[in-house]
């Protein structure tokens, strides 16, 4: 029973309208292994045939490594943190902008987040700014390839490296982005991935995280099942006798129940055999539009450089502060004005979160001594927003509708700017 399209939007096509897709988009095959993961009646535990199975297939797709199913991205977070051995007060670097998820993963074990600066064109985390709050304090880093563009991870890595800091990919929004022909997530000491309902690969709700060592995995997996050891094939427990007193599934270390559910694991696992081709037509969907951004009234858009791929998870578009001078209007009035424009044109957007962490009421206590609101991420997100609704998302669309909404948009920003003359 494949999912069926239910949404339309105004479109130049005879009959007005084009229908959309919702996402993710589930065949007979995930119907099928769904049911046949209730009838095996293994719905909770260690072990179980087809966590290993969604691990597997996990493995092979990014290449290698050892990957730790996860209830959510933001446990697979924490896990990684406590992996590492990052515990209470702690500091651990995080990117001033991202979802709240990445700063919660260090709070939620006792551990102090530190934000550090974003690169206004990217993004991204700023080298730079990385450079400058490595201290001695600092624990680990959490690198996020934001939107679905990588990080530099090089650069990164080499700072990191330097002075003895493990890193952590935040992959939640860039599943099968490339640096340097490698996927994200295998470039780091551990990555981590969401499989929330609206990313490329999703679960509904769910995450994993990847190491290239074993014994991290290991560790990893055991917190997962309340700090037991927790092998991934035959577990059991026997029975046994500690001075004079009984010991059975003794746990080891601190944990907690982050176990993937069985069922979202089963939904999920045939999704990678069409991710890499839909990725594909999404990225030449969006490739006309980045080629020529400067053609466009006061465009900004991330430019992936040579050696890095965007998967586009989510297209934020910014507009660049010439129109402010250029109009004698405020950001604020220009943004809200296409917003409304594009929302005419069945094109929604939004501003998904904002401000930026360090002026969020939860992380104020964190913020430090920086004015946040003079820095280049909090300008770079309040003249920018994401376009396209995350439940009919590009990915979710057939070629030929894809290119159609990116010419779409480009087209009605070009008139509302005409419009403003």
């Amino acid at each position: 029973m494949p999912s069926k399209p239910n949404f339309q939007v105004p479109s130049a096509e005879p009959n007005g309208t084009r229908t959309l897709h919702r996402w993710p988009i589930l065949t007979g095959a995930n119907y099928r292994k769904v049911i046949a993961c209730i009838s095996s009646g293994e719905l909770s535990g260690s072990g179980l045939e087809v966590i290993n199975e969604f691990e597997k297939t996990v493995e092979n797709w990014i290449g290698g490594g050892h990957v730790v199913s996860t209830n959510s991205g933001t446990t697979a977070l924490m896990v990684a943190l406590l992996t590492l051995g990052v515990g209470p007060e702690d500091v651990v670097l995080v990117p001033s902008y991202t979802w709240s998820a990445t700063a919660f993963a260090a709070t939620l074990i006792g551990a102090i987040p530190r934000f550090v600066d974003i690169d206004s064109d990217t993004y991204n985390l700023s080298t730079e700014a990385v450079a400058k709050a490595i201290t001695p304090d600092v624990k680990a880093i959490i690198v996020v390839h934001m939107h679905g563009l990588s990080c530099e991870m090089d650069e990164i890595t080499a700072i990191a490296r330097e002075k003895g800091v493990p890193i952590i990919e935040d992959c939640a929004q860039a599943h099968g982005a490339l640096y340097k022909k490698q996927y994200v997530g295998t470039l780091s000491d551990i990555g981590c991935f969401s499989m929330q309902k609206s990313k490329h690969f999703s679960a509904g709700d769910g995450g994993f995280l990847v190491t290239r060592n074993a014994a991290l995995a290991q560790k990893a997996r055991d917190i997962c099942n309340f700090g037991l050891p927790t092998p991934k094939h035959n577990y059991h427990f026997e029975e046994g006798l500690r001075e004079g007193y009984a010991v059975f599934r003794e746990c080891e270390q601190i944990g907690g129940m982050f176990r993937l559910n069985p069922l979202s694991a089963a939904l999920v696992i045939n999704q990678l055999e069409h991710l890499d081709q839909r990725i594909e037509w999404l990225q030449e969907a969006m490739k006309p539009l980045v080629a020529e951004a400067a053609q466009v009234p006061f465009l900004k858009i991330t430019q992936p450089g040579s050696h890095q791929t965007h998967v586009w998870h989510k297209i934020r578009v910014g507009i660049d502060y010439g129109a402010v001078d250029h109009y004698g209007r405020s950001m604020a009035d220009i943004r809200q004005g296409l917003r409304n424009t594009l929302a005419r044109s069945g094109i929604p957007s939004t501003l998904w979160t904002a401000p930026i962490l360090p002026l969020q009421k939860v992380f104020r206590p964190y913020a430090g001594t920086i004015d946040w609101t003079k820095t280049a991420g909090h300008l770079a997100i309040e003249n920018s927003f994401i376009v396209f609704d995350e439940k009919y998302p590009l990915i979710a669309q057939d070629p030929s509708t894809m290119t159609a909404l990116v010419s779409k948009l480009r087209q009605v920003w070009s008139d509302y700017f005409a419009s403003l003359e």
